[in-house]
């Protein structure tokens, strides 16, 4: 008997037409949804850096513009030296101190807000310029 009420109300809600009621609630989700979007009320989109700030232990030591050509740098941090690669308009750790070498491991870096990190060696690549804002302001 449960079984049988339980089906007919299933298929009651089944067979129902969609309302207006309805209507104006899938149109809502849609439009929170595309207002959540948007750049200027939600999240900002990451850019191409332009400059890479390479900061070792909190300071900033030097600031180099991204280039096309390959170019090879090295900073001397807490533990060691630490070199680093700009080419392509991106920047990644070739080498470093620590022992883990996850920087190395991280790869090539191009958005501007983005970092490469070393934290043993107190390293930090910066990448800075025109593109979205970072979710950290300073």
């Amino acid at each position: 008997m449960k079984e049988a009420a339980r089906n007919k109300r299933r298929d009651r809600l089944l067979r129902r037409a969609f309302t207006a009621a309805d209507g104006l609630l899938a149109l809502g989700v849609v439009a929170l949804a595309v207002v959540l979007d948007h750049p200027a009320l939600g999240h900002q989109q990451s850019g191409r850096a332009s400059e890479v700030v390479v900061e070792v232990n909190g300071e900033e030591t030097m600031r180099l513009t991204l280039s096309e050509e390959a170019h090879d740098y090295e900073v001397e941090g807490y533990e060691g030296t630490s070199y680093f690669q700009i080419e392509g308009y991106e920047v990644r750790m070739v080498d470093s101190a620590c022992r883990d070498k996850i920087c190395v491991h991280q790869g090539f870096v191009s958005d501007s807000g983005n970092a490469v990190v070393c934290l043993p060696n107190r390293v930090v690549l910066r990448l800075e310029g025109q593109g979205g804002l970072d979710t950290v302001q300073r």
